[in-house]
């Protein structure tokens, strides 16, 4: 697996950290997490980081057809961590199409920090979780 989960409850936010090489699988599989969670903890708030990857195999036609599917924690805000270019115009472009099914588009920020900022998190306390 190329990402961990971490919780923190108190505020109810997930993060999801990848590292290594990013495939679709590894986006198939965090979508079954995802579902077990939610069913688990409800519906939170979520932060995606891709800071730890080494390269993307994830291609365009493959993060539109990934956008255009329905989010699975409807309503919650969500951020996306994309320091790298590459992952930074994938995550613009999965937010154009979820925009287009009327989803709420990700935030895109290029650092962590942003992503806490954006979420009022001034001590957060993420936990390692397994599903």
């Amino acid at each position: 697996m190329a990402y961990t989960l971490h919780f923190d409850e108190m505020h109810k936010v997930l993060l999801v950290r990848f590292s290594g090489v990013l495939t679709p699988k590894d986006f198939e599989t965090l979508r079954e997490d995802t579902r077990k969670f939610a069913a688990r903890h409800g519906n939170c708030d979520g932060i995606i980081d891709f800071t730890g990857l080494t390269r993307s195999d994830v291609d365009v036609p493959y993060i539109r057809s990934l956008g255009r599917r329905p989010r699975i924690m409807g309503g919650a805000r969500r951020i996306l961590v994309a320091p790298q270019a590459e992952m930074f115009g994938l995550s613009r472009v999965y937010g154009l199409h979820q925009d287009s099914v009327k989803s709420d588009e990700p935030m895109v920020v290029r650092t962590l920090e942003e992503a806490l900022a954006l979420l009022e998190l001034a001590a957060p306390h993420f936990v390692p979780l397994e599903v």
